[in-house]
């Protein structure tokens, strides 16, 4: 899971840039994770994926979660090269 706090400056992360596979590695804990304690914004690629499928709404759960635990504001900024007019 990504960490909210590390010992390790260099590991802190203010832009979180990621497709769905890596975000669900590293929120099941198969990635390094990465200190979220300086986190600023959450860039999401390939969203029209993300919200298309149902079984991902836990996964959005969990991000929510996480990044209500930080004490600052986050941005989110979702892209999609294509999505289907029912995601719109």
């Amino acid at each position: 899971m990504c960490n909210l706090a590390n010992d390790k400056p260099n590991n802190s992360a203010h832009i979180f840039f990621t497709t769905l596979g890596t975000l669900k590695n590293n929120l099941d804990g198969r990635s390094k994770s990465i200190d979220l304690s300086q986190l600023r914004v959450f860039v999401l690629d390939e969203a029209d994926v993300f919200f298309k499928e149902k079984s991902n709404h836990h996964d959005l759960e969990k991000i929510h979660n996480i990044f209500q635990a930080l004490k600052q504001n986050i941005q989110y900024i979702f892209f999609s090269a294509t999505y289907e007019e029912d995601v719109s």
